[in-house]
């Protein structure tokens, strides 16, 4: 797995469930976490697209950007879509 997309999906996973990853695992101060943005050149794109296998073999235009969220609902809300 990348070393740039690891710290997020740690992060992210820990949201879903805490604790799920050891603390001394996390680099980043999670408490009031909102948000983690990574800045980088169109080779770090074309590496996420490669890793997610969502390559089209076109060149990643200048100033691209590759976002990642997570959404919370609450259970009942779920049962009721």
């Amino acid at each position: 797995m990348s070393i740039m997309l690891r710290p997020t999906l740690d992060v992210m996973k820990n949201k879903i469930t805490p604790g799920s990853i050891p603390p001394e695992s996390i680099i980043f101060e999670e408490k009031n976490l909102k948000m983690i943005v990574y800045s980088g050149h169109d080779d770090d794109i074309t590496q996420l697209i490669a890793f997610f296998n969502l390559t089209n073999n076109d060149l990643v235009p200048y100033a691209s950007t590759f976002l990642f969220e997570l959404h919370w609902k609450e259970i009942s809300e779920c049962a009721d879509s």
